[in-house]
């Protein structure tokens, strides 16, 4: 049982566990960078006085909630894909790669800023 860890943890496998490692800490922080700016703004659009603003934030915040991540995922990728396909540029394995961190974040970033505009809502009325 103990000797396949000695052949799955190779100095080439930890290398990129470790790159792996570094991009979702990445994606972490900059996702809750963004995810705080944007759930603030949300969160006092949620409780403005101004009806069409109100407005905005509950559909975005019930549309957003509503939806599985996953599907948010794929709906972001493929976007984005098909954005860097139709500007021009060749896609390559580094374009792949990067739409791919670049839909992840706005993923991320998108859902968590639902969540912390209703957790930052319910912070200011309490």
């Amino acid at each position: 049982m103990f000797s396949a860890m000695g052949e799955v943890l190779t100095s080439e496998n930890l290398i990129f566990l470790l790159k792996g490692a570094g991009l979702s800490l990445a994606m972490a922080v900059l996702s809750l960078f963004i995810g705080l700016v944007l759930g603030t703004l949300g969160a006092s659009a949620k409780i403005s006085k101004n009806r069409i603003l109100r407005c905005i934030g509950n559909v975005y915040v019930e549309i957003i909630r509503g939806t599985p991540m996953m599907v948010q995922s794929l709906i972001f990728y493929y976007a984005i894909f098909n954005l860097f396909k139709r500007t021009g540029m060749s896609v390559t394995e580094i374009n792949r790669v990067w739409s791919l961190f670049i839909s992840g974040l706005v993923t991320v970033s998108l859902n968590s800023t639902a969540y912390l505009a209703e957790v930052l809502r319910g912070g200011i009325l309490a």
